[in-house]
């Protein structure tokens, strides 16, 4: 891309010739904010020298928004001669030096200001959503981790409640014990039976 610049009546031109592709749209930003910081803030970009398949079609919505661009950024009045369909300049040389003049062309910049104002939303809205999607995630993770920590909460309280009956739980008396136990019972009766006449002594 090369850039030539020109005057007519107060109004600069700034003509480009040779393919254009994304790599030269921060050239061509500065080279509109050089002309805007010197006190010229009318401007004609003159694409009547490149055909439209010199343009890198990747460029065109940047390229369509520049007018936009230039208003919010530059303080400056950006009118596209020449170029595709996307650039709205269909318009000859002579006519854009015509039009930059008429309010019209302040409608086509404010429409190409709205253009920026609306991708910014759209890239607030896609952010957003994006920090709502995260939001319901970690929603979702911290009811589990809950629900984990009330299962955990539920396994100790029946853990420490087992271990309680557990240790006021008698144990059982070993099987030779209980033998002995029961002879000695056994023969009480047997002499108290005996004693009281109710069995024969032997």
């Amino acid at each position: 891309m090369k850039l030539k610049i020109d005057t007519h009546e107060g109004i600069t031109i700034l003509a480009l010739t040779e393919a254009i592709t994304v790599q030269h749209l921060p050239v061509l930003k500065a080279g509109l904010s050089k002309i805007a910081g010197s006190g010229r803030k009318r401007i004609v970009l003159d694409l009547t020298g490149v055909k439209e398949s010199e343009i890198e079609a990747a460029c065109l919505e940047e390229l369509s928004i520049l007018p936009g661009w230039a208003q919010l950024t530059i303080d400056a009045l950006v009118i596209w001669a020449g170029g595709p369909p996307a650039l709205q300049g269909q318009l000859s040389l002579a006519d854009a030096l015509n039009f930059i003049k008429s309010p019209d062309a302040l409608l086509q910049v404010k429409e190409a200001k709205l253009k920026i104002e609306l991708r910014g939303l759209e890239k607030f809205k896609t952010q957003l959503e994006g920090t709502l999607q995260k939001l319901e995630q970690n929603k979702e993770l911290l009811k589990v981790k809950r629900e984990n920590s009330e299962c955990r909460a539920a396994i100790t309280f029946l853990e420490d409640q087992i271990s309680q009956r557990l240790k006021s739980r008698l144990e059982p008396y070993p099987a030779d014990f209980t033998k002995i136990k029961m002879d000695s019972l056994h023969k009480t009766l047997v002499s108290v039976l005996e004693q009281d006449g109710l069995l024969p002594i032997d």
